[in-house]
């Protein structure tokens, strides 16, 4: 019965942590929304690193002894977890490497749009050229 409780709470936990990272790649791949419309199945990064995940969460599931105390069954939990949480990090890190390489292969086959002209920037007034020009204007021109 312990196994099964911490195989239940594995699983529900390791499912709970892909769902969030995968939620925020999706925010990321949101931005780059040219590079990944019209695929069938959605956005194709965040379907890898979902299957990687699920993968991932299964296999952890199979290595190493089932629990037989309270303390093996928190161990057992813990050490999937975070085996689990080192590929997450793996592949999220890989899904952002590709969104940027694909954005950067966009940018360059993205024909170059002419930039408009500067335009050019009136001269801001000196409060003081008034007060030098008025003086000029009222000294005496034998000077």
């Amino acid at each position: 019965m312990l196994t099964i409780v911490a195989h239940a709470a594995f699983l529900i936990l390791a499912a709970g942590l892909a769902l969030n990272i995968g939620h925020i790649l999706r925010r990321q791949t949101d931005r780059h929304q040219s590079l990944v419309s019209g695929t069938p199945f959605g956005d194709p990064v965040v379907l890898g690193f979902g299957l990687v995940a699920v993968g991932a969460a299964l296999l952890l599931m199979v290595f190493g002894d089932p629990p037989e105390s309270a303390l093996e069954a928190v161990l057992f939990v813990g050490t999937r977890l975070g085996a689990f949480l080192v590929v997450l990090g793996v592949a999220y890190f890989k899904c952002l490497t590709l969104l940027t390489r694909a954005a950067a292969v966009d940018a360059a086959l993205r024909p170059a749009v002419p930039a408009d002209p500067p335009r050019p920037r009136r001269a801001r007034e000196d409060p003081l050229d008034r007060v030098f020009e008025a003086a000029r204007l009222d000294a005496p021109s034998g000077l």
